[in-house]
């Protein structure tokens, strides 16, 4: 896995890097460990680069709880 020391890196750099994780839009594979230790990977398409400086990627996450996926809205109408 490669990883980037940001506090190395010129701004242009930094820059760079963010804008190749966000375009094309690829699926970010995302992992979290809970409390217990138990790992989870989910795959996100909805994500961006909010800033360069400091680097800040954001996640859209939604929860719908318990409504199954044939109830949930596939949009929003106001």
């Amino acid at each position: 896995m490669q990883s980037f020391d940001f506090s190395q890196l010129s701004p242009r750099d930094k820059y760079k890097i963010l804008i190749g994780s966000v375009v094309p839009r690829p699926i970010a594979l995302v992992t979290t460990v809970d409390g217990e230790g138990r790992i989870n990977a989910a795959p996100f398409s909805f994500f961006n680069a909010l800033s360069a400086d400091p680097p800040i990627l954001a996640l859209g996450v939604e929860n719908y709880g318990d409504q199954s996926p044939k109830d949930r809205p596939m949009c929003e109408t106001s």
